[in-house]
């Protein structure tokens, strides 16, 4: 009998393994975070856009960008509202990158002329930032604060 096994490693920072409570497991504090019976997966938001997980960078976002005619993506927009001429901010969530690089890919095909901007927190890496960074003229990192 064979089974499979699909196992993604995922870089999580410091500051989420304290809230957590792996941090604490070796000094003997079984009370916090997830020993203290709250789910795991509530530390670990692949399933949140960059803007969720943070509102202030929403702000940032439209600041940067004002009077450049942004059009902000949500899920249903990366498969049909991008094909236009425009400029366009994805921001998916980490768990979701995969798919926007393929789609970007297809946009920027399409039309070479629009201007992508892809917002994304730093979760799930490896399976998206080769695929995502081979399709863009640029890519940077900001660091967080």
């Amino acid at each position: 009998m064979k089974r499979g096994l699909h196992l993604h490693v995922i870089h999580v920072s410091g500051q989420r393994m304290i809230r957590q409570g792996s941090d604490g497991l070796w000094r003997g504090d079984h009370t916090q975070g997830s020993m203290g019976a709250v789910p795991i997966r509530t530390f670990i938001p692949l399933h949140l856009l960059a803007f969720d997980q943070s509102p202030e960078l929403l702000k940032w976002m439209k600041c940067v960008t004002y009077g450049m005619e942004f059009q902000y993506l949500d899920p249903a927009g990366w498969f049909e509202h991008h094909h236009g001429f425009g400029n366009y901010v994805w921001s998916p969530p980490p768990a979701a990158c995969k798919v926007v690089a393929e789609q970007l890919t297809k946009a920027r095909w399409k039309r070479p002329e629009s201007l992508h901007l892809i917002v994304v927190p730093r979760l799930m890496t490896g399976r998206w930032r080769r695929h995502l960074t081979r399709g863009t003229d640029m890519h940077f990192e900001l660091e967080p604060g």
